[in-house]
């Protein structure tokens, strides 16, 4: 969850626990963007941290009415564009 949330930081270059963070972060990423379905999974193309996978973390999660309203913005959007 911490690197969703962004807890987890990415460590610096020279911290030994580096190539472990970005692996476990490339994992992450992968189990997101797979999981999604393909209409969701083309807003996020570039993911490449943990700042961005917040924003995941942000938009989808049960937090208040967050994706329902997004989901209808973008309906409502469709609609009228």
């Amino acid at each position: 969850m911490g690197y969703l949330t962004g807890q987890t930081k990415r460590p610096k270059d020279e911290e030994p626990d580096r190539a472990t963070w970005e692996l476990d972060n490339s994992i992450v990423m992968a189990w997101l963007i797979n999981s999604m379905e393909p209409q969701l999974r083309q807003n996020f193309p570039f993911l490449n941290n943990e700042g961005h996978l917040g924003c995941c973390y942000v938009t989808y999660s049960d937090l208040g009415n967050c994706s329902q309203v997004f989901e209808l913005k973008t309906k409502l959007g469709e609609t009228i564009g």
